[in-house]
């Protein structure tokens, strides 16, 4: 679950970039180094499932191979020359993946909000499975001394979760979306996903003032969805949750009953983070 979390990429990105320096090293064994770095670096970056620049990317990892196969100590100064010049390439690709990414690693700022009102949009993670457990929401309108209406379903997805959107008061200041990852699960066409999630989202929006969406923590292969996700909160102004909150909730051990539905540890953890990026709006 950590490698959902989207921190692998950077770490990921900072090996592929000390590619050049392993080449430094005064030993036999600094091409096998460097090497073996950059496809350490670059395997963590491919399968964080975060969604980048193809082009980029692949322009990046040519340049890194090149950077590494190449001789740059013998007498040619051709040789030399194309080293240098792909090693320019590795580091201002590494540079600009990065770039494009960290905007989504930090937290939403909200605007003032005196009192919450706020409705909860999602599914098994935020409605619970079985009795006797108070989830994330209930805690959280606990925590804060707000009104929580908590419309989650136990197995909603996207498709089914508009109609859980009819039931968005009117007077709800902020409203937070949980929900499609039992889209992701069950591998649902893409453009289907895309659909219903813009649907959700612009009906909300057009209601409520402050809408905040969770990322789904993605990996390799599903990455898609999380592009579709970002795509749609750019187009609505809609803030996202970074992807690393719930994949530590979920990564955390006791936090979960199966390793993907929370247990009272990890409502508390929800309830304690999202209340932490609320936190800033009710000062």
């Amino acid at each position: 679950m950590m490698l959902s979390s989207g921190v692998p990429f950077f770490v990921g990105l900072g090996l592929v970039a000390a590619v050049p320096a392993a080449r430094l090293i005064p030993h036999r064994l600094a091409r096998p180094i460097a090497a073996a770095t950059g496809l350490l670096g670059s395997g963590l970056v491919y399968l964080s499932g975060t969604p980048m620049a193809g082009a980029i990317a692949a322009i990046g990892f040519v340049a890194m191979i090149a950077a590494t196969v190449l001789d740059d100590t013998g007498p040619s100064r051709r040789a030399r020359w194309t080293t240098r010049i792909a090693t320019a390439i590795l580091l201002a690709s590494a540079i600009s993946l990065g770039a494009f990414e960290a905007p989504y690693i930090v937290d939403p700022r909200l605007p003032s909000v005196p009192h919450l009102r706020i409705a909860v949009v999602g599914d098994s993670l935020s409605a619970g499975i079985g009795g006797g457990v108070t989830t994330w929401p209930d805690r959280l309108a606990r925590d804060i001394g707000a009104e929580v209406r908590n419309l989650a379903v136990p197995g909603a997805t996207v498709a089914t979760a508009r109609q859980q959107v009819e039931g968005v008061r009117p007077d709800t200041q902020v409203a937070i979306l949980l929900i499609g990852g039992n889209d992701v699960l069950s591998r649902r066409p893409i453009a289907d996903f895309e659909c219903d999630l813009q649907a959700i989202v612009a009906r909300v929006k057009a209601v409520v003032p402050t809408t905040l969406m969770f990322e789904l923590p993605t990996v390799v292969f599903s990455a898609d969805y999380l592009a579709v996700q970002r795509r749609i909160a750019a187009k609505h102004h809609v803030p996202l949750i970074p992807r690393r909150h719930l994949a530590w909730v979920l990564a955390e051990r006791g936090s979960t009953i199966d390793g993907l539905h929370l247990s009272d540890r990890g409502h508390q953890r929800m309830a304690d983070t999202i209340r932490a990026i609320l936190n800033k709006s009710m000062k």
